[in-house]
């Protein structure tokens, strides 16, 4: 069968997993255990983006308006929890949270004009964070 652009129609995708399956395994990723270290971890990266001057982040803070929000610290989580799920771990671990956070992170954060007109990318003051703020 021809597509609208002359080409073949692609087959149909078949599902892998139909939404039984999806609920269990939304279920067991958020049931992974995570030491209460990594929960302050993740704690203290959104920290660093609210308040970076009293963070340890002071060159930092001209670049950020508007840092993330609480609810970051939520969505930090689950992710990091989907994600060590997938690379099959029965726990977080702290690369589960460096992984997922400026993916995360990435939309949560509002720069400064300074930091816009400097072309500072939003990813590199989430990198530098991540690197810079102590894994347990």
């Amino acid at each position: 069968m021809m597509d609208r652009m002359g080409g073949e129609t692609p087959p149909m995708p078949s599902p892998v997993i139909d939404a039984d399956g999806l609920a269990v395994a939304r279920a067991a990723a958020q049931d992974l255990f995570i030491d209460d270290r990594l929960k302050e971890y993740i704690l203290s990266i959104v920290g660093a983006t609210r308040d970076p001057a009293n963070n340890g982040f002071k060159p930092l803070a001209p670049l950020i308006a508007l840092g993330a929000s609480p609810r970051a610290t939520l969505s930090l989580l689950k992710v990091a929890k989907a994600h060590a799920f997938l690379r099959g771990s029965a726990h977080v671990a702290p690369e589960d949270i460096r992984q997922v956070g400026a993916d995360v992170l990435r939309h949560r954060i509002a720069l400064t004009f300074e930091a816009e007109a400097e072309g500072v990318p939003v990813e590199k003051i989430i990198e530098s964070i991540l690197q810079r703020v102590p894994i347990p």
